[in-house]
């Protein structure tokens, strides 16, 4: 009976890894293509202003939007890409967290409640402009943090 049990658990664990892996690495070479091919750099710079006033750089936008767009699981195979390629900073994957952990499953969680009779527009509005203001919080927050650290560092060195 625990065998059985622990094979099956093996063998659904390792099948929804492939179902992962089937989404996840077709989005990673479209991904690499694309920056191959500058469309990254169209594309962020189309939502850099969005990026910027959330304390975010240019590239941290695409990691975003694919992690807005596809959810925590297939986002995040892109995010730890671009953090492994070193396209990311600690705030922007930080901020990309904050970001996400609000927001993940826009599109999935407004379609599922719009089922049982959930306002979609007052459901997604809602959770877009929440996920906004705490990531601009959490920017400005961890901004003033660096800048006083960096006035920190600098009296201190004026000082010695």
């Amino acid at each position: 009976m625990f065998f059985e049990i622990m094979l099956e658990a093996l063998r659904e664990s390792l099948l929804t890894m492939a179902q992962i892996a089937v989404i996840v690495f077709p989005i990673l070479m479209v991904l690499r293509l694309a920056r191959e091919a500058q469309i990254i750099n169209k594309i962020s710079s189309y939502f850099e202003p969005l990026t910027k006033r959330l304390y975010m750089s240019k590239e941290a936008t695409f990691p975003l939007l694919v992690g807005l767009v596809f959810g925590l699981t297939y986002g995040a195979g892109v995010i730890v890409q671009a953090a492994k390629e070193g396209h990311l900073t600690a705030r922007d994957m930080l901020l990309i967290n904050v970001f996400l952990g609000l927001n993940h499953a826009i599109f999935e969680d407004t379609f599922l409640f719009s089922a049982i009779g959930a306002n979609p527009w007052w459901l997604f509005i809602t959770r877009f402009l929440m996920a906004i203001l705490f990531t601009y919080l959490v920017g400005r927050w961890i901004v003033s943090r660096e800048q006083t650290k960096g006035e920190l560092l600098k009296h201190d060195s004026l000082t010695n």
